[in-house]
């Protein structure tokens, strides 16, 4: 299951999805709550949804930094980190909203969309999304071989240039000494109450409204809010010819957030395409840029479909190269089976934080007590997590070892190995090792101490494998890289082959 948000100022839209795409979707009103966790944990909730999130892709309106970000317009701190522990998901990424909004540009249908200029797009060519809401987000997306590659920033906070006396009246209007009028202060919600409000100066005996949805709303009967309306929009397409010429968009403008669609009749009358085209010698050029109305409120959560069809992919490909023998998974292990299973230490392992720093894992016991089922499981959730895992039974993986030694493989097979984030070596000390063996073992152990994982199966305890190793020197060595950073997990009881082999029926009395 994958988690999505789209974190807002005024709004935040959660969903998951699976499979087979958004199975659970909510709208919360952002000021309603103290702190983000808070609202993820009643959509959870609601969701009926208590586990299983393998990764999560937050969009959140503000600058990220380190996988963190502060909320404009909201005492919001979104901790990707923080999350993922406190969520118990897999991984959590944390990314500007325009930049996830803008993935989701590729998603959109024909019917998801309002054409302002047909123009003549190219393809493949940048493509730009703008957004007037609460604040003014800005990213563009730039062709990346089959993909799209997003650049995001704070574009609505660069300066507002006005354009005649009319603009230049809400600059004065806004400006104070010593500050600095962005384009955000005029294309935005408050922006457009700003225009209003710098008109009705001028205007006595206007009436009063201080309200956005409002003056939208009177523009079509209220004179003052019609030319305030209009005012907007000539800002809004100037801001976007400028940026449009920027990226030189010729794969098309997208107009998002939650203006554009409420003023969808205004912007038909050309008000924004003019002022867009307003370019001097470049106003022929202009007209070649596709300009779009995103009227699909949910294009932050678009990504969440391509996302969940992404990491699947990139899933089965971990696990084909993992080559489990077991296709096992941590939902469905027994913990009911008396065999000294600490859960709480399950657990924390499921979490991965033990293969982000790099430590081992020892499964001891004798045979048929689940050793190579729960080393596949954990292998299994490692690859849910990101990582890169390989099944290799220690008789395989020294074989293996020795006749690259002998065709010249050796240096790239060890390169290899030590790049794995898990690698996970069953039935080791069934046979002693020999000289060549030794020295193998030792190389690749160092290649991945402190950076990698490793998960041992073993029917010997720890205290015979100096036996099976042989040479003293050489096994401190490989004993110390492998044991000492590693968590170790004793089995015991009988076979549980034994307990599910059904007993064999005998002759009857009558045979």
């Amino acid at each position: 299951m994958i988690l999505g948000a789209d974190i807002g100022g005024t709004k935040t839209l959660l969903a998951l999805a699976g499979d087979g795409g958004i199975v659970c979707e909510r709208r919360y009103p952002s000021r309603d709550w103290s702190e983000f966790a808070d609202l993820l944990r009643a959509f959870l909730g609601e969701a009926g949804c208590a586990a299983g999130i393998t990764s999560a892709c937050l969009g959140v309106a503000g600058p990220v930094e380190g996988n963190r970000a502060k909320v404009t317009y909201l005492p919001w701190f979104i901790d990707g980190p923080a999350l993922a522990q406190g969520f118990d998901i897999g991984r959590v990424e944390v990314v500007n909203d325009f930049a996830a909004a803008a993935q989701g540009v590729a998603s959109l249908r024909p019917d998801d969309l309002i054409s302002l200029q047909e123009g003549r797009p190219l393809e493949p060519a940048p493509r730009l999304l703008i957004g007037a809401g609460t604040g003014l987000g800005v990213a563009a997306l730039l062709p990346e071989g089959k993909g799209w590659r997003t650049v995001s920033g704070e574009g609505g906070h660069i300066g507002f240039s006005p354009a005649g006396e009319e603009q230049l009246a809400v600059w004065r209007h806004l400006h104070k000494p010593g500050g600095r009028v962005t384009a955000e202060n005029v294309i935005s919600g408050a922006g457009l109450a700003a225009i209003y409000a710098s008109l009705a100066k001028v205007s006595p005996g206007s009436t009063a409204i201080e309200d956005p949805a409002g003056i939208a709303a009177a523009a079509d009967e209220n004179p003052l809010a019609r030319q305030a309306v209009d005012l907007f929009i000539a800002a809004y397409g100037a801001f976007a010819g400028d940026l449009a010429l920027l990226f030189m968009a010729r794969g098309g403008v997208y107009l998002g957030g939650g203006i554009a669609p409420k003023l969808l009749d205004r912007l038909r009358q050309g008000g924004f395409v003019r002022a867009f085209g307003a370019r001097g010698a470049h106003a022929g050029l202009m007209a070649d840029f596709p300009i779009r109305v995103v009227i699909e409120e949910r294009l932050g959560l678009l990504v969440d479909r391509e996302l969940t069809d992404r990491e699947n992919r990139r899933l089965q490909t971990r696990l084909r190269h993992a080559r489990l023998k077991q296709s096992a998974c941590l939902e469905d292990l027994d913990t009911r089976t008396p065999r000294g299973l600490d859960k709480a230490l399950i657990a924390q392992l499921a979490t991965g934080q033990w293969l982000r720093e790099g430590l081992n894992l020892l499964l001891l016991g004798p045979t048929g007590v689940g050793k190579t089922w729960i080393a596949c499981a954990l292998a299994n959730q490692a690859c849910r997590q990101g990582f890169t895992t390989r099944y290799l039974r220690a008789p395989r993986l020294f074989e293996d070892l020795a006749l690259a030694h002998a065709d010249g493989r050796f240096p790239k097979l060890m390169a290899s190995l030590a790049k794995i984030d898990l690698l996970l070596i069953d039935d080791w000390g069934l046979v002693p090792l020999d000289a060549a063996a030794r020295r193998d073992l030792l190389e690749l152990l160092d290649d991945r101490h402190g950076r990698r994982s490793t998960l041992i199966t073993s029917q010997l305890p720890v205290e015979h494998w100096h036996d099976i190793i042989g040479d003293p020197t050489l096994a401190d060595a490989i004993l110390d890289r492998l044991v000492h950073s590693a968590y170790r997990i004793t089995l015991k009881g009988e076979s549980l082959r034994k307990r599910r082999a059904k007993p064999l029926t005998g002759p009857s009395d009558g045979e």
